[in-house]
């Protein structure tokens, strides 16, 4: 079975064949930034207990990726919000 490819706003997210999410995709397409990487990274170290919940697929021609099931992106997906907030509220604070 092959993977499946999705775009929300022009952001392209990987899926398992099994329906798996590409978190890293999901995270880019959602916050819109580019930088998906430190936001993983930040969110993973504040919550390593999220590491755990993933999988690691690896797509073709791709470095193997973290990857989640509905219930997994549905807890990423709220500290996701988390940060997005607390980082919105932080740069307003410095205007």
């Amino acid at each position: 079975m092959d993977t499946i490819n999705l775009a929300l706003d022009q952001h392209p997210i990987r899926f398992t064949p099994d329906g798996k999410v590409a978190v890293m995709d999901a995270i880019r397409a959602l916050s819109d930034l580019t930088d998906s990487g430190r936001i993983w990274h930040s969110l993973s170290q504040t919550h390593p207990e999220i590491i755990s919940l993933c999988d690691t697929y690896h797509f073709i021609h791709t470095e193997p990726t973290p990857v989640a099931d509905s219930e997994v992106w549905d807890t990423i997906q709220g500290l996701l919000f988390d940060y997005l907030v607390e980082e919105s509220l932080s740069d307003a604070e410095q205007v």
